[in-house]
């Protein structure tokens, strides 16, 4: 068979192994931008059942994405960092990890990247589809709970690489933007884990990130980035040889302007610009906070985004100060949703509504479960009345069922909202607390959501070893933070060398 002639549209199925009866099948090509492009592949069985999905991007790499200098010298520099910021085994990472690395067969600097299949896309589908009916906001909970997963992923990147007390080296993304938060689906960080109603958001795309060091090369590193979206230390040139270069801050930017940008409406992006609002040098965002741009969302949460897109880097908050504010705040503005629909808060607040005989196995310490989602009080404890004993069991046990079943229902996402039972009403979810989706993903199964074992940590991939064709002069090579692609390029590059790392 032969090959594409770009790259980027090779459509090889997944080096991963099968089990008997399994096969392949591509999906759809997901995105394509610069020297990359995105396909969706997933594994069925004999039944034609999806059992898993993957990612594949297929890309180039040139000379200017690798590491110069230092004991990473002639490595892939996105690969990685991706891979140090969520290694295999890792738990509780905000960051997109990269599985496996192969080269593309027939392809001298074509490479291919194996990632999770993040099914609610990224955060710029979700601003659009939830907004594109009229001025309905998105739910501020919703952005607390990206605020503060974007946070802690500006602490992995500022703190991973370098020494305590020291400055450099930090990760600086260059193109942090809606469109790079990528979306998992809700409730796949597990079925007891706080936030199961919402997707939970992944910084990714370091395609455009470097490391910074103590000497000038980040000069020539400005300027690149999506326009709008570049904080103004990073794409202005310096005044004079003084000037500072970017710092952790610039991520700090990037953040707090995507989280503006979500709080828009659609009406009002179109007023503020294709790009959703933009800066000016030497001006704030005041303006647009005096027009109205923000209104219905909270002076903290409109304080604390602002604050990050401050002009001078000196006035914004380091990583470690916002995740700070953040969590000081978060739990003033959510309403008990961060455990609303959570396996403990079902039972919990089922004994409170059905008396004790109800949700037996319940947890008797988790002392956020049974808030009501909207005032955060508790409902008396009512036992049903006029029922034996062991009636009165059977029947809170299907009450838990069938609420268990609502909850998964509504954290698919399907439409209608599904109807509440009357004696469920204290379960019901608000709609103004809801996220609209641009459809649900089909492979979500309710009814076993909550008998489903939690995902374990992250498990990279062995991939199935290529026969024939000696990697020259590419060498792929395995290390404790998994695959690392080396590179000996005779391309020309004026970019210095990066700092050791």
């Amino acid at each position: 068979m032969s090959l594409p002639p770009d790259p980027l549209e090779d459509e090889s199925s997944p080096s991963l192994q099968l089990s008997r009866g399994q096969k392949w099948q591509w999906v759809e090509k997901l995105g394509e931008g610069g020297e990359a492009a995105a396909h969706l592949w997933a594994r069925v069985d004999v039944d034609q059942k999806v059992v898993e999905r993957v990612v594949i991007r297929n890309t180039q790499i040139s000379s200017s994405q690798l590491i110069k200098g230092g004991p990473h010298d002639g490595e892939w520099r996105e690969l990685h960092v991706q891979q140090r910021l969520a290694p295999n085994g890792s738990l509780d990472t905000c960051t997109v990890p990269i599985l496996a690395v192969e080269r593309m067969h027939g392809y001298k600097k074509g490479w291919r990247t194996y990632m999770h299949y993040y099914s609610k896309g990224d955060l710029s589908k979700v601003i659009n589809k939830h907004t594109e009916l009229g001025e309905r906001p998105l739910p501020e909970s919703f952005l607390w709970f990206v605020f503060h997963r974007m946070a802690k992923a500006l602490v992995a990147m500022d703190e991973t690489f370098r020494e305590p007390g020291k400055e450099h080296p930090v990760i600086i993304h260059r193109d942090i933007k809606p469109s790079d938060i990528l979306m998992g689906h809700p409730g796949s960080l597990g079925k007891d884990v706080d936030w199961v109603l919402y997707p939970p958001a992944y910084m990714g795309d370091f395609g455009f990130c470097y490391l910074t060091s103590n000497d000038n090369s980040w000069t020539k590193k400005l300027g690149s980035g999506t326009k709008g979206y570049i904080p103004p230390e990073s794409e202005f040139r310096p005044v004079n040889e003084d000037s500072i270069p970017p710092s952790s801050k610039a991520n700090v930017w990037g953040v707090g302007e995507s989280i503006l940008v979500a709080m828009m409406t659609r009406h009002s992006r179109s007023v503020a610009g294709a790009s959703g609002p933009r800066y000016r040098l030497n001006q704030s965002w005041q303006h647009l906070i005096e027009q109205g741009k923000w209104n219905g969302y909270s002076a903290d949460l409109i304080g604390v985004a602002e604050l990050c897109v401050r002009n001078q880097p000196e006035e914004r908050p380091t990583p470690q100060e916002l995740l700070q504010k953040l969590e000081a705040q978060i739990d003033q503005h959510t309403d008990g949703l961060d455990r609303w629909g959570t396996l403990s808060w079902v039972k919990q607040k089922s004994r409170l509504v059905d008396g004790p005989l109800a949700a037996d196995d319940a947890e008797d310490d988790d002392t956020d479960a049974g808030a009501d989602p909207t005032t955060g009080g508790k409902r008396k404890a009512s036992e049903p009345a006029g029922l034996p004993p062991d009636a009165k069991r059977v029947k809170a046990e299907d009450s838990v069922k069938r609420r268990l079943a609502y909850v998964a229902t509504v954290i698919k996402g399907v439409r209608p909202v599904p109807k509440v039972h009357v004696d469920d009403k204290d379960f019901r979810l608000n709609y103004m607390n809801q996220l609209r989706y641009a459809d649900y993903d089909s492979i979500f199964d309710p009814e076993s959501f909550f008998d489903r074992p939690d995902p374990g940590p992250i498990e990279y991939f062995y991939l199935d070893k290529h026969t024939g064709g000696k990697i020259e002069p590419i060498e792929v090579k395995t290390t404790e933070h998994g695959g690392v692609v080396y590179i000996d390029s005779d391309d020309e590059d004026d970019e210095p060398p990066s700092p050791p790392c």
